[in-house]
């Protein structure tokens, strides 16, 4: 899978395989590999969208996200998957310190400074109605940047979403995810709105 509009400016590719399933239980990996110096050297610009200082000097950085997850299907409506999974971020030597500390950038980008982060999280979907599914989902990240008084950075990020189909072939994502966190600035939260198109083949 991937992303057609985000892949504009972060070229990635993902890939989901199941490896074993008995009775009600199945164990999958997913994995994810992304060029992230293109975003980065995107943001680093002054107004509108600048995350980083102009003259930042964008290193060549990948990101390799692997997860591990354990599938239990109480019924064909409803299932329950934990993950646990590791992002290594391996970059070119040189370069700047890159640390976006802004709402879901920044669990998300903080391998690029620290080599890896790892995170747990917790999902429950269900269906009804035929092409309607909901979904719950929660993911913890600690990460190991200090902020000013020592601490390291944290985030919990959790959201839900419905998501209806008008085939197996198209739908649409509505829904919301909050992130709440030790940033390098403080703990913060956020809320933020989601709107997605999906299309399988």
């Amino acid at each position: 899978s991937l992303h057609p509009v985000v892949s504009a400016l972060l070229p990635h590719l993902e890939v989901k395989v199941r490896w074993w399933m008995r009775g009600r239980f199945a164990i999958a990996t997913r994995h994810r590999v992304a060029y992230l110096s293109l975003f980065l050297d995107s943001v680093a610009k002054e107004g509108a969208l600048g995350l980083l200082p102009a003259n930042t000097v964008v290193p060549f950085a990948l990101a390799i996200d692997s997860a591990y997850l354990v599938t239990y299907s109480a019924s064909d409506a409803f299932r329950v998957t934990a993950e646990a999974g590791v992002l290594v971020a391996p970059r070119a030597s040189g370069g700047d310190r890159i640390v976006l500390d802004f709402p879901f950038l920044y669990s998300r980008f903080a391998a690029v400074e620290t080599g890896a982060t790892v995170y747990l999280g917790l999902g429950l979907t269900g269906s009804f109605a035929g092409r309607i599914v909901w979904q719950l989902d929660a993911r913890f990240t600690p990460i190991a940047i200090t902020d000013g008084n020592g601490g390291g950075g944290w985030i919990l990020e959790a959201g839900g979403a419905l998501q209806v189909y008008a085939n197996e072939h198209f739908g649409v994502n509505l829904g919301a995810r909050v992130a709440h966190g030790r940033y390098p600035v403080g703990v913060r939260t956020h809320v933020l709105p989601v709107v997605d198109v999906r299309i399988g083949l």
